[in-house]
C-alpha cells in the first residue's frame, strides 16, 4: 500500500483541488506579469522613439560633424530623458557635453548605431536601470554620427517587482482560503459516506433489518445509500431464504427419519408375523423413497445454483411428449376421476427432452393432486413466433393471490397442501423454474380461488435444422424412465 492510499479521501480531494488551483493561479500570474511588462516596455520605448524623433529634427551637420544648438541640448537633457550625440568616431559632440555625466555609455548600442543599425537596450549604472535607444545620424546618405536617447527604467522595474510580490501574496492567500474551504466542503460532502460506513459497520449478521435513512438528495451519495439499502435487502432476503431452506430441509428430513426409527424400534421390541413385517418394510421403503427424492431434488437445485447442470439441446416434439405424459398418467387420473384433454399444435423447442418431461411430470403431478373428481386437465402446446409454448390447466380449487408470488420458492407450500401422505416435498416448482430458466424460457402461473390453475411454459423454438442438433431427433422416452434417472416421483409411486 503506497502513501497516497493512506491519506483520507477528503485530504486527497483537497490536495488535488489545491494543486489544480495553484496551477491556475501561477498561469494567471505569469500571463498578467508578461502582459503588464509588455505594456510598460512598449510605453517606455514609445516615449524614447518620440524623444529621439524630436532631437533628430534639431540636429545640424557642419563639415560632416553633427551638432546640437546649446539651448536645445539643455532642453532635451532636462526631465526624464537624456541625450548624447556623437560623431563618426564615437566622440561626444560638445553641444551635448552637459549630459555626459548623466547618460551611461552604451558602447554596444553605439557601435551598432555607427554601423547603421538601430538598437534598444537596458543599461545599468550606479544601481539604476536605464533604457537606451541608439540610432545612426545620416546626412547626404552618409552616416555622420550616432544619437542615443535614454530614460530611467527604475520605476518600471519597481512596478514589475511590486506586481510579482502582490501576485505572490494574493495567490498564496487565495490558495490557502480555497484549500481550507475545499477541505470543509469535502468534509461536508463526504459526511454521509462516513455515516453510511458507520452504519454498515454496525450491521451484523444477526440483525440485517437496519437501513440507511439519511434523507439524502438524488445525487451520487443518495444513489449510493439507496444501492446499499437494496444490497442489504437482497442479503437479508438471501439469509432469510437460507435460514428457511435449512429449517424446511431439516424438517423434511426429520419426519421420515423419525418415522423410520419408530417403525424399526417397534418391530424390534415385539415379534411380528410376516404380514406385519412386510407392512413395516413397505412403510420404510416409502420413507426411503421420499428421502431419495428429497436428496435428488436438493442435489439438482444445488447444481443449478452452481450452474453445474449439463444442458443438452435437441429438438423436442411437444405433441408426442404430451401424449406420452397423458398415457403414463392415465390410470392414476382415471382412479381419481380426472380426465386428460390434449390441445396440441406442432411445437418443437430447442431443449433437453428429459428435462422437459421432468417439468411436465411436476406440473401434471401438482394438477392431479389438486383436481377433484369429475374435472379435466388440459395439456396443450403451440408455436408462437420464436417461442414454443406448452401448458397444464386444471379445474381445481385454485390459489389465492397472496400465494402466487411465492410459488417456486423452495419448500414453499400452501397450508392446505402440507399433507405429506400425498407425496409433495415443496421443491417441484423450484426445479421447474430452474430448468426453464437454464434454457432461457419463462414460466407463468395464473390462478384464482374456484377457477383452477394455469401454468404456461415458453421455451425458445427450434427455428432451423442447422442449429447444431443431431440429424436424428431422439425418440421420446417414457416419463417413468426419465424420472428413474432423476429420483423424482413417478405416478406408480404416488399414494
Amino acid at each position: 500500500m503506497n502513501v497516497a492510499s493512506r491519506i483520507p479521501i477528503r485530504w486527497r480531494l483537497t490536495l488535488w483541488y489545491a494543486g489544480l488551483l495553484a496551477m491556475v493561479i501561477v498561469l494567471f500570474s505569469l500571463t498578467l506579469y508578461v502582459g503588464l511588462r509588455q505594456i510598460l516596455y512598449s510605453m517606455l520605448d514609445e516615449s524614447l522613439h518620440q524623444q529621439a524623433a524630436l532631437v533628430a529634427s534639431t540636429i545640424q551637420v557642419v563639415n560632416g560633424v553633427p551638432d546640437l544648438p546649446g539651448s536645445n541640448a539643455r532642453d532635451f537633457t532636462t526631465g526624464e530623458h537624456f541625450v548624447r550625440l556623437t560623431d563618426l568616431s564615437g566622440r561626444t559632440v560638445d553641444g551635448a557635453s552637459s549630459v555626459h555625466g548623466r547618460l551611461p555609455v552604451d558602447q554596444a548600442g553605439l557601435s551598432q548605431a555607427l554601423s547603421g543599425r538601430f538598437s534598444m537596450r537596458w543599461v545599468s549604472t550606479d544601481g539604476e536601470q536605464m533604457r537606451v535607444l541608439s540610432e545612426p545620424v545620416v546626412s547626404g546618405g552618409q552616416i555622420v554620427g550616432a544619437l542615443q536617447v535614454g530614460t530611467s527604467g527604475t520605476e518600471v522595474v519597481e512596478t514589475l517587482q511590486f506586481t510579482v510580490l502582490l501576485l505572490a501574496i494574493a495567490g498564496s492567500l487565495i490558495l490557502l482560503a480555497a484549500s481550507l474551504g475545499g477541505l470543509w466542503i469535502a468534509g461536508r460532502v463526504l459526511q454521509p459516506v462516513d455515516r453510511i460506513t458507520g452504519l454498515a459497520a454496525e450491521i451484523e449478521e444477526t440483525d440485517l433489518s437496519r437501513r440507511i435513512n439519511l434523507n439524502l438528495p438524488d445525487d451520487q451519495i443518495g444513489r449510493l445509500a439507496r444501492t446499499f439499502n437494496g444490497m442489504l435487502d437482497r442479503i437479508e432476503g438471501a439469509f432469510r431464504r437460507q435460514h428457511q431452506f435449512t429449517a424446511d430441509a431439516s424438517h423434511e428430513l426429520r419426519t421420515p427419519l423419525t418415522l423410520m426409527q419408530n417403525q424399526i424400534e417397534l418391530a424390534l421390541r415385539q415379534p411380528r408375523d410376516p404380514e406385519e413385517d412386510r407392512a413395516v418394510l413397505e412403510a420404510l421403503a416409502g420413507d426411503l423413497d421420499r428421502l431419495t427424492r428429497l436428496a435428488n431434488a436438493l442435489l439438482l437445485l444445488a447444481r443449478g445454483d452452481d450452474h453445474a447442470i449439463r444442458l443438452h439441446h435437441e429438438a423436442v416434439d411437444l405433441p408426442v411428449v404430451l401424449g406420452l405424459i397423458a398415457e403414463q398418467y392415465g390410470p392414476v387420473a382415471a382412479e381419481a376421476g380426472v380426465t386428460f384433454r390434449l390441445d396440441t399444435e406442432p411445437a418443437m423447442p430447442r431443449a433437453d427432452q428429459d428435462r422437459v418431461i421432468q417439468v411436465l411430470v411436476n406440473l401434471v403431478d401438482n394438477a392431479l393432486r389438486h383436481s377433484p373428481a369429475g374435472t379435466e386437465i388440459v395439456l396443450g402446446c403451440r408455436t408462437d413466433d420464436a417461442w414454443a409454448s406448452f401448458w397444464v390447466i386444471d379445474q381445481g380449487a385454485g390459489i389465492a393471490p397472496e400465494h402466487l408470488p411465492h410459488l417456486g420458492e423452495r419448500f414453499y407450500r400452501i397450508e392446505q397442501d402440507r399433507d405429506r401422505a400425498r407425496g409433495g416435498i415443496g421443491l417441484g416448482l423450484s426445479i421447474c423454474k430452474m430448468i426453464i430458466a437454464a434454457y432461457g424460457g419463462t414460466m407463468a402461473i395464473t390462478s384464482s380461488p374456484g377457477t383452477g390453475t394455469s401454468v404456461v411454459v415458453r421455451l425458445p423454438a427450434l427455428t432451423a435444422p442447422s442449429e447444431g442438433l443431431a440429424p436424428e431427433r431422439k425418440k421420446a422416452s417414457a416419463p417413468s424412465a426419465t424420472l428413474a434417472s432423476t429420483g423424482l416421483q413417478t405416478p406408480a409411486r404416488r399414494n
